[in-house]
């Protein structure tokens, strides 16, 4: 996981990505705030970071993130496939 989020960090910088577009991470397991510690050097993110963990991913086209509310947020998936 550590060298994941590092990989992940300096991917993020050398690309410069813009701090204005998000990026989201769905993860199954519970570990949304270790990867985003590994992921920002536990310091304040220079990019726009959100990992919502302990969610199931099925086979979908694409996925729709409600509005955080009380650190939970909605995730519903559209155009699922068998």
């Amino acid at each position: 996981m550590r060298t994941f989020g590092a990989q992940l960090s300096a991917a993020l910088q050398a690309l410069g990505f813009p701090p204005a577009h998000p990026v989201v991470l769905l993860v199954a397991e519970n570990l949304g705030k270790v990867l985003g510690g590994y992921i920002t050097g536990w310091r304040p993110a220079t990019v726009n970071l959100l990992v919502i963990d302990e969610v199931e991913v099925p086979s979908a086209r694409f996925v729709q993130l409600g509005r955080p509310r009380d650190q939970v947020v909605p995730v519903s998936f559209y155009g699922l496939q068998s």
